[in-house]
Protein backbone atom coordinates (compact mmCIF):
# COMPACT_ATOMS: atom_id res chain seq x y z
CA UNK A 1 0.00 0.00 0.00
CA UNK A 2 3.10 2.60 0.81
CA UNK A 3 4.60 1.85 -2.39
CA UNK A 4 0.95 2.67 -4.34
CA UNK A 5 1.03 5.68 -2.14
CA UNK A 6 5.04 6.62 -3.31
CA UNK A 7 3.41 5.94 -7.03
CA UNK A 8 0.73 8.62 -6.63
CA UNK A 9 3.45 11.00 -5.13
CA UNK A 10 5.55 10.82 -8.02
CA UNK A 11 3.16 11.02 -10.69
CA UNK A 12 2.05 14.74 -8.94
CA UNK A 13 5.26 15.65 -8.81
CA UNK A 14 5.97 14.60 -12.33
CA UNK A 15 8.69 12.00 -11.55
CA UNK A 16 7.42 8.88 -12.65
CA UNK A 17 5.24 8.38 -15.77
CA UNK A 18 1.97 6.68 -16.17
CA UNK A 19 2.60 3.53 -18.04
CA UNK A 20 5.32 2.79 -14.88
CA UNK A 21 2.60 3.64 -11.94
CA UNK A 22 -0.13 1.04 -13.47
CA UNK A 23 2.18 -1.91 -14.04
CA UNK A 24 3.03 -1.66 -10.28
CA UNK A 25 -0.34 -0.88 -9.42
CA UNK A 26 -1.89 -3.98 -11.24
CA UNK A 27 1.17 -5.94 -9.71
CA UNK A 28 -0.26 -4.91 -6.13
CA UNK A 29 -3.61 -5.00 -7.12
CA UNK A 30 -2.79 -8.83 -8.41
CA UNK A 31 -0.77 -9.38 -5.19
CA UNK A 32 -3.55 -8.49 -2.41
CA UNK A 33 -6.72 -9.25 -4.29
CA UNK A 34 -7.49 -12.95 -2.65
CA UNK A 35 -7.20 -11.25 0.37
CA UNK A 36 -9.80 -8.05 -0.53
CA UNK A 37 -11.68 -10.90 -1.79
CA UNK A 38 -12.23 -13.03 1.21
CA UNK A 39 -12.38 -10.25 3.81
CA UNK A 40 -15.67 -10.90 5.19
CA UNK A 41 -16.06 -14.46 3.66
CA UNK A 42 -14.65 -17.56 5.57
CA UNK A 43 -14.75 -19.88 2.57
CA UNK A 44 -12.87 -17.33 0.82
CA UNK A 45 -10.66 -16.67 3.80
CA UNK A 46 -10.10 -20.53 4.27
CA UNK A 47 -9.14 -20.27 0.32
CA UNK A 48 -7.12 -17.66 0.24
CA UNK A 49 -4.96 -18.58 2.36
CA UNK A 50 -2.11 -20.58 1.10
CA UNK A 51 -0.65 -22.13 4.58
CA UNK A 52 -4.12 -23.39 5.84
CA UNK A 53 -4.59 -27.26 4.57
CA UNK A 54 -8.32 -28.69 4.57
CA UNK A 55 -8.61 -31.95 6.22
CA UNK A 56 -11.65 -34.11 6.83
CA UNK A 57 -12.00 -32.87 10.89
CA UNK A 58 -13.00 -29.35 9.35
CA UNK A 59 -16.76 -28.71 9.24
CA UNK A 60 -18.47 -26.79 6.48
CA UNK A 61 -19.36 -23.62 6.41
CA UNK A 62 -23.16 -23.45 6.67
CA UNK A 63 -25.33 -23.60 4.40
CA UNK A 64 -26.73 -20.32 2.86
CA UNK A 65 -30.39 -19.49 4.07
CA UNK A 66 -33.62 -21.31 1.77
CA UNK A 67 -33.94 -18.54 0.46
CA UNK A 68 -32.46 -14.15 0.10
CA UNK A 69 -34.40 -11.64 -0.08
CA UNK A 70 -33.64 -9.74 -2.82
CA UNK A 71 -34.89 -5.97 -4.15
CA UNK A 72 -37.64 -6.01 -6.48
CA UNK A 73 -38.42 -2.24 -7.86
CA UNK A 74 -41.87 -0.94 -7.47
CA UNK A 75 -43.89 2.00 -7.89
CA UNK A 76 -45.90 1.56 -5.59
CA UNK A 77 -45.52 -0.34 -2.22
CA UNK A 78 -48.03 -2.85 -1.40
CA UNK A 79 -50.83 -1.95 1.74
CA UNK A 80 -52.57 -3.91 4.14
CA UNK A 81 -55.84 -4.05 3.39
CA UNK A 82 -56.33 -4.04 7.63
CA UNK A 83 -54.72 -3.84 10.44
CA UNK A 84 -52.44 -6.13 11.33
CA UNK A 85 -53.16 -8.00 14.36
CA UNK A 86 -51.00 -9.34 16.82
CA UNK A 87 -51.43 -12.03 19.97
CA UNK A 88 -49.00 -10.74 21.98
CA UNK A 89 -47.60 -14.30 23.59
CA UNK A 90 -48.45 -14.37 27.26
CA UNK A 91 -45.38 -15.95 28.15
CA UNK A 92 -43.50 -12.99 26.62
CA UNK A 93 -45.91 -11.00 28.95
CA UNK A 94 -44.97 -12.11 32.18
CA UNK A 95 -41.25 -12.27 31.25
CA UNK A 96 -41.59 -8.73 30.81
CA UNK A 97 -40.33 -9.03 27.20
CA UNK A 98 -41.57 -6.12 24.33
CA UNK A 99 -39.77 -4.57 21.82
CA UNK A 100 -40.02 -4.50 17.74
CA UNK A 101 -39.50 -7.25 15.91
CA UNK A 102 -38.93 -6.40 12.30
CA UNK A 103 -40.08 -9.37 9.50
CA UNK A 104 -39.31 -9.62 6.12
CA UNK A 105 -42.30 -10.85 4.26
CA UNK A 106 -43.12 -11.76 0.26
CA UNK A 107 -46.01 -10.78 -1.32
CA UNK A 108 -46.67 -12.22 -3.83
CA UNK A 109 -49.04 -10.06 -6.98
CA UNK A 110 -52.18 -11.19 -5.31
CA UNK A 111 -51.76 -9.53 -2.28
CA UNK A 112 -50.75 -13.17 -0.23
CA UNK A 113 -48.17 -13.23 1.99
CA UNK A 114 -45.95 -16.33 0.72
CA UNK A 115 -43.05 -16.16 2.99
CA UNK A 116 -41.76 -14.46 5.88
CA UNK A 117 -38.56 -14.36 7.97
CA UNK A 118 -37.65 -12.41 10.96
CA UNK A 119 -35.30 -9.43 10.31
CA UNK A 120 -34.14 -7.86 13.70
CA UNK A 121 -35.13 -10.69 16.18
CA UNK A 122 -36.15 -11.20 19.67
CA UNK A 123 -36.83 -14.17 21.32
CA UNK A 124 -39.95 -15.04 22.17
CA UNK A 125 -41.76 -12.59 20.10
CA UNK A 126 -40.66 -13.86 16.35
CA UNK A 127 -43.10 -16.16 16.07
CA UNK A 128 -46.14 -13.96 16.92
CA UNK A 129 -44.90 -11.20 15.08
CA UNK A 130 -44.59 -13.72 11.80
CA UNK A 131 -48.30 -15.60 12.04
CA UNK A 132 -49.71 -12.09 12.08
CA UNK A 133 -48.22 -10.81 9.27
CA UNK A 134 -48.61 -14.01 7.52
CA UNK A 135 -52.57 -13.78 8.29
CA UNK A 136 -52.99 -10.05 6.74
CA UNK A 137 -54.06 -9.67 3.18
CA UNK A 138 -52.42 -6.82 0.95
CA UNK A 139 -52.75 -4.79 -1.82
CA UNK A 140 -50.15 -5.97 -4.37
CA UNK A 141 -46.89 -3.54 -4.71
CA UNK A 142 -47.26 -2.21 -8.51
CA UNK A 143 -44.75 -1.65 -10.97
CA UNK A 144 -45.94 0.21 -14.14
CA UNK A 145 -49.42 0.04 -13.32
CA UNK A 146 -49.20 -4.21 -13.05
CA UNK A 147 -48.86 -5.71 -10.21
CA UNK A 148 -45.69 -7.56 -9.00
CA UNK A 149 -45.13 -9.96 -6.13
CA UNK A 150 -42.08 -7.97 -3.87
CA UNK A 151 -40.46 -8.70 -0.33
CA UNK A 152 -41.05 -5.97 2.39
CA UNK A 153 -39.69 -5.46 5.57
CA UNK A 154 -42.66 -4.76 8.63
CA UNK A 155 -41.88 -3.48 12.01
CA UNK A 156 -44.15 -5.08 14.63
CA UNK A 157 -44.29 -3.62 17.86
CA UNK A 158 -44.94 -5.41 21.23
CA UNK A 159 -45.77 -2.89 24.05
CA UNK A 160 -46.40 -4.21 27.63
CA UNK A 161 -49.97 -2.30 28.90
CA UNK A 162 -50.86 -2.76 32.71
Amino acid sequence: MRNCLNCIRLIREGDMNTSKYFSRLLVLILMIEPFLLSWNNPVLAQSANTNTKLDSTQQPPPPLPSSIVKFIPYDDPPVALSNITVEYPDSAQEAGISGTVVVQAFIDQDGIVKEVLPRESIPGLDEAAMDAVKKTRFRPAKKNGMPVGVWISIPIHFTITN
